[in-house]
């Protein structure tokens, strides 16, 4: 008999074998866990795209390619 989990999240009970909370939508599984943070990062990376489209300041492009490295 397999032990109740609850989500780390909101602490509702989970049902089992579920890749993420069905009531706060919180990553559970390490699949998901992985999913999520591609999906972070993927954000990031075009966010950091646009801001180096829209920046003039040197200094302010310089730090934003840089943490575009560090993602990539």
């Amino acid at each position: 008999m397999e032990k109740l989990q609850f989500c780390p999240h909101c602490n509702k009970p989970l049902a089992i074998n579920v890749h993420f909370c069905s009531m706060c939508g919180e990553a559970i599984s390490d699949d998901a866990k992985i999913l999520e943070k591609e999906k972070n990062t993927r954000a990031k990376l075009e966010l950091l795209q646009k801001l180096i489209d829209e920046v003039t300041d040197i200094n302010s492009l310089k730090i934003i390619q840089s943490h575009l490295e560090i993602l990539k």
